[in-house]
């Protein structure tokens, strides 16, 4: 898994015109290559006196897309912090830029596709030996406590999964990093699960409906452990977002998984 970290941002106070420098954040991610998309987990955080996280998104960009965000920078100090797998593209930009009132530029923090998106090296010299990316796109209705079935898959090494099921089953023992996002019509919880039992600290809400949900945790896994994710605890049965936003399919659901260490 590759990472890169804008650093601290200091945004203090202007003591000219008495108000921050950036107001705002954007974020643009450009995907350039013609066939391949891939996954960008952007993670931003305010500083003040401790590290608080206020921003969570998982994209999927797909090919020849560009992907633009803003967010709220008015704080003192702020991060911004990219994960992605080893399947990302060489064509792939990122750039971050702080904004003033205006909306005029303050500030710029590029970053090329070679930091963002490059090979990450473990202890033995090699790559990530087990990652899936796995997600689905059409109309579901998940019932309560039922699992989501995927439709898609893609890039899946010492990882299995069958289009049209539930099942992921893990290929090589070790700890993971398992990252999703749901897309539901209603509020909703959902909850990884490991072998049939709801993994700790990986049941995550969403209060309002047509919100995103994301959620992430690490696990540890034998050889052939079964995950599902779940709709575990909501108030009734959720329907997964179809045509959210616009007018192209887009992925309601989806897991990325990404084998830390054996």
């Amino acid at each position: 898994m590759a990472i890169l970290s804008t650093g601290p941002i200091e945004n203090n106070i202007s003591g000219i015109t008495g108000i921050r420098p950036t107001q705002s954040v954007t974020v643009k991610i450009d995907n350039r290559n013609e066939t391949e998309m891939f996954t960008v987990l952007l993670r931003g955080y305010y500083l003040n006196g401790v590290r608080t996280l206020y921003v969570e998104e998982l994209l999927n960009v797909s090919p020849n897309q560009v992907i633009t965000k803003d967010y709220d920078g008015n704080f003192d100090a702020f991060e911004f912090v990219f994960s992605t797998s080893d399947t990302a593209t060489e064509e792939a930009q990122i750039s971050v830029w702080g904004k003033g009132t205006d909306d005029e530029l303050v500030a710029a923090h590029r970053l090329v596709s070679q930091e963002l998106l490059g090979e990450t090296q473990s202890t033995t010299g090699k790559g990530l030996s087990s990652y899936a990316y796995i997600f689905n796109t059409s109309a579901q209705t998940v019932a309560t406590e039922a699992d989501i079935t995927f439709d898609s898959n893609q890039n899946l090494t010492n990882i299995i999964h069958t289009p049209n099921t539930a099942e992921i089953i893990i290929g090589n023992a070790g700890d993971y990093a398992v990252f999703f996002i749901v897309a539901g019509v209603q509020a909703n919880q959902f909850t990884l699960y490991q072998n049939g039992a709801p993994v700790g600290g990986s049941v995550y809400g969403s209060g309002a409906g047509t919100q995103p949900n994301p959620g992430m945790v690490i696990i540890t896994a034998a050889s052939s452990d079964v995950l599902t994710l779940r709709n575990h605890s909501s108030a009734s049965e959720v329907d997964l977002q179809t045509l959210a936003g616009g007018t192209q399919i887009n992925a309601n659901a989806s897991i990325l998984i990404q084998q830390l260490s054996g």
